[in-house]
């Protein structure tokens, strides 16, 4: 082991480590258990907060909000383990992984990567890359002022999705802010129901609970994240 280190610093410069490209909680986390008021978990296992663009998890069929249980068999309960799985597999080695989604268990493949080495990249790094501002205008629920997503603003943003509803601006210590929502986030599902624009969202968000929590999905330059909103 020690000299297969070396090997890579010498070769690389570096050593280099396998990755998935995911952000994760373990579920007896302070902040995984301000979201079991919504999910209501039972399982054991590592909740999938967010999901990096141009990954190993990004270009397979792993969704935010999954639970993953287990790592080619061998179970995972919490961050830690699942770090010391997927450290142990060879860079471009096929994993498969035990995913729980909304009461079913299935199987994901995939394949690491070598992690880059400007791993600071996270999904929260900063703020969506658009050389036009935000107009100051549209709806404002929960501290966050938004707009239904254009074709047009898509293009221009370089969304994948073609609908939802766009964050324009956060008050400070409002829901939107305490459940990390950025502008230029755009919300693409509330409750895992799709959102086509802010009429649907406002329809949408009516039916939800905040004292149980609403969740919403939110596509990012860099990724997709989990955000939960959630009165104190």
């Amino acid at each position: 082991m020690l000299r297969e280190v070396g090997d890579q610093i010498i070769a690389r410069g570096h050593v280099a480590r396998p990755y998935i490209g995911v952000r994760i909680l373990s579920l007896d986390s302070e902040t995984a258990e301000n979201y079991n008021t919504y999910f209501n978990w039972t399982k054991k296992g590592v909740f999938v907060n967010a999901i990096m663009a141009d990954t190993p998890a990004f270009r397979s069929e792993l969704h935010v909000t999954d639970i993953i249980t287990e790592v080619d068999g061998v179970a995972v309960a919490s961050d830690r383990e699942l770090q010391t799985q997927i450290r142990a597999k060879k860079i471009g080695a096929s994993v498969q992984l035990t995913v729980f989604r909304r009461g079913r268990t299935m199987k994901v493949a995939l394949s690491t990567a070598e992690l880059p080495t400007d791993a600071a990249r996270t999904v929260d790094a900063g703020p969506r890359t658009d050389p036009e501002p935000l107009k100051p205008e549209g709806t404002v629920l929960y501290g966050m002022q938004m707009q239904s997503v254009t074709r047009e603003a898509a293009s221009r943003m370089k969304l994948s999705a073609t609908g939802g509803v766009l964050v324009v601006s956060v008050e400070d210590d409002s829901l939107a802010a305490r459940a990390f929502i950025k502008p230029r986030d755009v919300i693409t599902a509330v409750d895992e129901e799709p959102v086509k624009d802010v009429a649907v969202f406002r329809d949408l968000v009516k039916k939800g609970d905040l004292a149980k929590g609403i969740a919403l999905h939110l596509e990012r330059i860099d990724g997709r994240a989990f955000a939960l909103l959630k009165a104190n």
